[in-house]
């Protein structure tokens, strides 16, 4: 039995000596061949589509200004919301540059006020002066514009004057017959070219100060400015 297997695996190669080899030929695999013949190639195309017709030139200009109208108000209405962003943003910048500057004014307000009180009562008071230089005889007016704020009630009193004018006073006086109601008291706490009337029941301030006083208060709008100004 095992010699018959032994038989069966023979080895399936040979080997062949050297000197055999020229005698062995070369074993080719044959060719193999459709029975159709060659294999034909078949191409199979669709239906040939129609050509989509071109526009006309009516069509193309239709289009052609429909696309510029949008065009134009995209453009338009884009152009119009960045204006109005600029303005806004323009606008807050000059509320904010007016409020910056607004908070220094204030702060000064209130020594503007007093150096404009100052000057306009250093001005008033070297006109006072020149007009009594140049003519002595308006302390005549005061005293009148003074009289007659007095009430009619009080009749006779006494006329605070400087000494230089107190001789002016009494000469109007005597021109009008009412020496005799109004005495002359020279005072020397009031200036050139002022008065001050007393009587029973009320008096009448109208010395220089006073009335600077006054002229301060109807420039500056304040009845409360009349108490500031000094001599």
């Amino acid at each position: 039995m095992a010699s018959g297997i032994d038989k069966q695996r023979q080895p399936l190669t040979k080997v062949i000596a050297a000197d055999d080899a020229l005698a062995v030929q070369t074993w080719q695999v044959p060719g193999v061949q459709s029975e159709q013949g060659s294999a034909t190639r078949v191409v199979v195309t669709s239906a040939a589509e129609p050509a989509p017709t071109p526009p006309s030139a009516e069509e193309i200009e239709a289009m052609l200004k429909q696309g510029h109208q949008e065009g134009y108000e995209q453009g338009h209405k884009e152009g119009l919301m960045a204006a109005q962003r600029d303005v806004n943003a323009r606008i807050q910048q000059f509320n904010k540059l007016m409020q910056s500057l607004a908070k220094p004014f204030e702060a000064l307000d209130d020594q503007v006020e007093q150096e404009l009180l100052a000057l306009v009562l250093a001005v008033a008071r070297q006109l006072l002066r020149r007009e009594i230089k140049t003519d002595p005889g308006q302390i005549v007016a005061v005293i009148r514009e003074a009289l007659t704020a007095i009430p009619v009630v009080s009749r006779g009193g006494a006329i605070h004057l400087h000494s230089e004018d107190a001789e002016l006073a009494r000469q109007a006086l005597s021109l009008t017959g009412d020496e005799e109601l109004w005495r002359i008291i020279e005072d020397p706490s009031q200036r050139r070219g002022g008065c001050r009337v007393v009587t029973d029941t009320s008096q009448v301030d109208a010395s220089v100060e006073a009335r600077l006083a006054a002229i301060a208060a109807t420039l500056l709008g304040d009845e409360r400015k009349a108490g500031e100004a000094t001599p």
